[in-house]
């Protein structure tokens, strides 16, 4: 039992380190090609997406699947955060929240912020 709360813990804070990687990932590709860029958790999978001048987004190297961490992602407001040319986030009006809970008793959800100036804050919404 013990080993199990050990690895739901290793499986949460590997999940929220992914996470956070990915939006950081998804902006600098922003930043990098001066056009948008995407991120979006749907189901338990994550998503890079680049846009190009037609406005057209495209998959970014491949998926990451979170269950392969064994965890669950609930995402608040939206389940995707769109970066700008600048690296912004201008479609965040309140700080994004990527929470990871690995379903165990006594394991405690993760949470992986995201701030409308393009801050990636992977151990909590704390400025």
């Amino acid at each position: 039992p013990k080993l199990n709360k050990v690895d739901a813990q290793a499986g949460t804070g590997s999940a929220a380190q992914a996470i956070a990687a990915q939006l950081a990932t998804a902006r600098a590709a922003a930043i990098a090609t001066g056009y948008k860029a995407k991120l979006t958790v749907s189901g338990s999978t994550v998503t890079i997406a680049t846009s190009d001048s037609l406005g057209a987004f495209t998959n970014l190297g491949s998926s990451i699947e979170l269950a392969d961490f064994g965890v669950t992602v609930s995402a608040s407001p939206t389940s995707s955060v769109e970066f700008d040319p600048r690296g912004f986030a201008p479609g965040i009006t309140t700080m994004q929240r990527f929470i990871v809970d690995a379903g165990t008793s006594g394991v405690p959800k993760d949470t992986v912020c995201v701030a409308r100036i393009g801050l990636v804050m992977p151990n909590g919404c704390n400025l």
